[in-house]
């Protein structure tokens, strides 16, 4: 049967709403579309959602004019419910029919798996879509949230900014809805400054080009892309290049229909400010972009887009007033903060509230400065430097330039380091101990910075564990799962190997006195080391089967190396696609469970003694003996030098073809005690041999 079909467009036209509003509203509507013409069964095809800061739209290509007639099937309770003891239907059947609008003659009982249950047929009639799609359009505007919603004149209902206009069209014909007392049209608008008068659609499929003609890039991508094209064009134009920022690029995209690019600049003399604050001037706080020149300067200039080619030059000595007030006020601060040495504010940290049980943020950094030893050793760097990093890594909190720019947090330290003529690795570690900020933010570079960032994300987890602060369910008020991240990934950048384990009981044993008589602190160690092998677990089964991550977690539970373990992980992984490894895994996992209740206080040079010593009798068994004890040799080997490769290599393709062979000749539990022994020990030389590499017994997707 041939369906012919029409294009669908929705749009709610706003007063300005703001980027984030947008983004949200763009995400929602595919969904909640599909959802509600999946309700009403109109068949439908793609659904592509769009949006500026005037108006949120969808268009549903290949939405069929007509919706077929559906038998449906409803399946009721059990038939002890639904029959009573003569074989007549119950009150809780005829509740059934009632719901579902069918007659009691229409009950039946059929069989399913679960047993015998009560089942009725209906017929779902058809008829034009168009019938439906103004309810689609009503519930779809209902449905959607914003982070916050606004109430105007005596409208009841909320939404993100006051509604202007309402438009709905299936191909040429109006979807008539009501919304917020507003009703639905074929009227739409152009832009603000560019466009004059109401613009009418005359069909679905022209919405997009329409509102382009009129000076609207709706589709969020041809914006960006548009966009993209204006800003490095005007960076050209200046003998430099952008300054590349995915926040400001959404944020400037949420704001503009017709993206324009408005250059500027400001003078030269400001260039001695940080460049971390001139870019926080010019990004955050007024939504404009840097450009560099081929060196990487700075220049004295940015870009700003607008929403409008009308009297640009009046819109740059606007902007351009407005960035040389704010970078005032920057230079106001960073001269009173030069002023006064980094040190001297120590001090002052005392007055500063870390936490009420955990102290201010000098004891905080009394901490940390006892954790920069044995920080500083993990990653090779220099103890004294990161110790003085570590007295000073706080103190900007009391600059008068945090205090305005709290986003400075370190780059300002960095400064005032550099201002007080202190060694540049100091300086450095000071700026890049917050590192990573985020869960992709490039992490500490140097290795003083590496030692004194783990060092202060160590105490914040140790203590917030320690005083009973974990992260539950999606809440983690204090960034715990983030800082956990942060060591693990600062580990793993640096290719450095540390026992989490030793690293905790280290910053654990720096919570003393009165408050902390009663820690547990062998609990509170092993609840972190559990917390980081999560984080870790997460952050691996984004690169690896989840089952290859866990076979190698659960072999190191207790001291948790990351590098050590994602070394293990890569190695597997690497041997993926080989037929091996599944076999191997089925033959382990065997060996291991049929052995796992014996012999469990031998280690494996005791049972590798036993095998090499023992006379086999049955040419199976000779030939696992052999390949067994070639395997452990080798596998020792290279486990001792990190060569998982080779080890797993050795496992997969040694054993295989050998544990087969024996498991299909061999009956394991002979009734001989003697031969049973014997074949167990053997068994368990294989399972201990593959223990020291991964938990095979684990590798459940790799047999599928």
């Amino acid at each position: 049967m041939t369906h012919t079909t029409r294009t669908l467009v929705l749009e709610i036209g706003c007063e300005e709403l703001p980027s984030s509003f947008v983004d949200s509203a763009i995400a929602q509507l595919p969904k909640l579309l599909t959802e509600e013409l999946a309700r009403h069964r109109v068949v439908h095809g793609e659904i592509h959602a769009y949006g500026t800061a005037r108006r949120l739209a969808a268009i549903v290509r290949d939405v069929r004019e007509q919706i077929d007639n559906q038998r449906e099937e409803l399946l009721g309770p059990a038939e002890s419910s639904a029959r009573d003891a003569a074989g007549a239907w119950t009150k809780a059947a005829e509740g059934f029919a009632r719901k579902n609008a069918v007659s009691l003659d229409a009950l039946r009982i059929v069989e399913t798996p679960k047993g015998r249950y009560l089942q009725a047929e209906r017929m779902l009639e058809g008829g034009p879509s168009d019938a439906k799609l103004g309810e689609v359009f009503a519930s779809v505007c209902a449905r959607l949230t914003f982070e916050k919603s606004m109430r105007w004149s005596d409208v009841t209902t909320a939404f993100g900014r006051p509604i202007q206009w309402l438009l709905g069209l299936f191909g040429g014909a109006i979807v008539p809805f009501e919304f917020v007392s507003l009703a639905s049209g074929r009227e739409t608008q152009g832009h603000r400054f560019l466009s004059e008068g109401t613009l009418s659609l005359d069909h679905a499929d022209r919405y997009v080009s329409l509102l382009r003609d009129h000076h609207v890039l709706v589709d969020p991508e041809e914006r960006r892309r548009v966009q993209g094209e204006a800003l490095q064009n005007a960076a050209m134009s200046l003998g430099g290049t952008l300054v590349e920022n995915d926040f400001l690029e959404g944020e400037v995209l949420g704001l503009v229909e017709w993206p324009f690019a408005i250059v500027g600049e400001f003078d030269h003399a400001y260039l001695a400010l940080p460049e971390e604050l001139i870019e926080t001037v010019m990004c955050f706080h007024q939504r404009y972009f840097a450009v560099r020149d081929a060196k990487g300067a700075m220049l004295p200039n940015f870009i700003t887009t607008a929403n409008t080619a009308l009297d640009p030059a009046r819109i740059r000595k606007g902007n351009e007033r407005v960035m040389r007030a704010r970078l005032n006020d920057a230079k106001f601060f960073v001269e009173k903060d030069r002023a006064e040495t980094l040190a001297s504010r120590r001090d002052r940290l005392a007055g500063i509230v870390y936490h009420q049980k955990l102290g201010s943020y000098a004891d905080k950094v009394l901490r940390i400065e006892a954790l920069a030893a044995p920080c500083a050793a993990v990653f090779g760097a220099d103890a004294t430097a990161v110790a003085q990093a570590a007295g000073l890594a706080k103190c900007d909190l009391v600059a008068l330039t945090v205090g305005e720019f709290p986003e400075l947090q370190g780059y300002v330290g960095r400064d005032l380091a550099r201002n007080d003529g202190l060694d540049a690795q100091v300086c450095e570690a000071i700026a890049e101990h917050y590192r990573p900020a985020t869960a992709d933010a490039a992490v500490a570079a140097t290795r003083v910075g590496a030692a004194l960032a783990i060092a202060d994300r160590l105490d914040t987890l140790a203590g917030f564990f320690a005083i009973g602060q974990r992260p539950s369910g999606g809440g983690d008020p204090f960034g715990l799962r983030r800082a956990a991240l942060g060591v693990l990934r600062t580990l793993l950048h640096h290719g450095v190997r540390a026992s989490i384990r030793a690293l905790i009981e280290t910053a654990l044993g720096h919570f003393v006195g009165d408050k902390f008589a009663s820690l547990d602190r062998a609990k509170v160690r092993d609840e972190l080391v559990q917390f980081i092998r999560e984080r870790l677990e997460v952050a691996l089964a984004q690169r690896f089967k989840i089952d290859m991550v866990r076979a190698c977690l659960e072999t190191f539970a207790d001291d948790c190396d990351p590098v050590d373990i994602v070394a293990r992980v890569e190695a597997l992984d690497s041997l993926r696609e080989n037929a091996s490894l599944s076999q191997a895994a089925v033959c382990i996992e065997r060996a291991t469970n049929i052995t796992k209740d014996v012999f469990v206080s031998e280690n494996s040079v005791s049972l590798r003694r036993w095998v090499s010593e023992h006379v086999f009798a049955l040419a199976e068994e000779q030939a696992l003996q052999r390949v067994v004890l070639d395997v452990e040799a080798t596998v020792a080997g290279a486990v001792a030098e990190s060569d998982y490769k080779r080890a797993v290599r050795a496992i997969a393709e040694g054993l295989t073809d050998p544990l087969e062979t024996f498991f299909t000749k061999v009956f394991v539990m002979d009734e001989d005690v003697g031969l049973r022994d014997a074949r167990l020990r053997l068994l368990k030389l294989v399972a201990v041999t593959s223990a020291s590499l991964c938990r095979f017994e684990l590798l459940s997707a790799s047999k599928q």
